[in-house]
């Protein structure tokens, strides 16, 4: 997701046109290149998700216009009651047990408190739009979703999003636009300490975990 932002010279570039417009709307609205990345960031968890969704990690890699480097480690740790033992046994690439806590809200919370200029309702705007009122469904989307339907489709939760959907077919993603309008109004951290995260938590122990 490169995206550059100085004087009389503004860009973006994503692997969906949306998100690029999206983000190139924020730098033109008097935001900087750390709201446009947040803007693209949340657009992408909704159109490629595999890519990182909400519940995935992020990473930062940035220079500021003084010419320092800017990164951060948007990725999450195991639980503290990782089942250590099964995963050992199981050994699996995906699932349930493949999932460590999601560091991508963190990365957008980190991002905003240190370098945010635009409120987060604003910056979610979009993709809460498009995740409430639907979209045609990416081929790269579609192409994944087939990829991994065998090794994911025995998991109703999965199956329930995302094995339903077919090229070119307009689809909807309502409860990620709820989660979204309350990260909007509550704050990023409400991710991690509200009751937000104990639906995350019940959703695992119900696929298994």
């Amino acid at each position: 997701m490169p995206i550059y932002s100085t004087v009389g010279i503004e860009g973006v570039s994503s692997q969906f046109y949306l998100a690029s417009i999206a983000g190139l709307e924020v730098l033109n609205n008097g935001g900087n290149a750390f709201d446009a990345a947040i803007t693209i960031s949340s657009l992408l968890t909704i159109a490629l998700p595999y890519t990182s969704s909400i519940g995935g990690d992020g990473f930062l890699f940035a220079i500021e216009s003084s010419g320092e480097l800017v990164a951060y480690n948007g990725s999450g740790c195991s639980s503290s009651i990782f089942p250590i033992d099964l995963y050992l046994r199981e050994k699996p690439v995906r699932g349930p047990l493949t999932v460590t806590v999601p560091g991508l809200v963190d990365l957008w919370s980190w991002i905003w408190e240190n370098y945010g200029s635009i409120d987060p309702s604003k910056l979610l705007k979009p993709a809460i739009s498009l995740a409430e009122n639907g979209f045609y469904a990416p081929e790269q989307l579609v192409r994944t979703i087939k990829n991994v339907y065998s090794e994911l489709s025995i998991y109703d939760s999965w199956r329930r999003v995302f094995g339903q959907i077919k090229p070119y077919s307009y689809i909807y993603f309502k409860e990620l636009a709820r989660v979204l309008k309350i990260l909007a109004t509550r704050g990023f951290r409400d991710f991690y300490e509200g009751y937000i995260a104990e639906e995350i938590v019940d959703g695992l122990v119900k696929e298994g975990v």
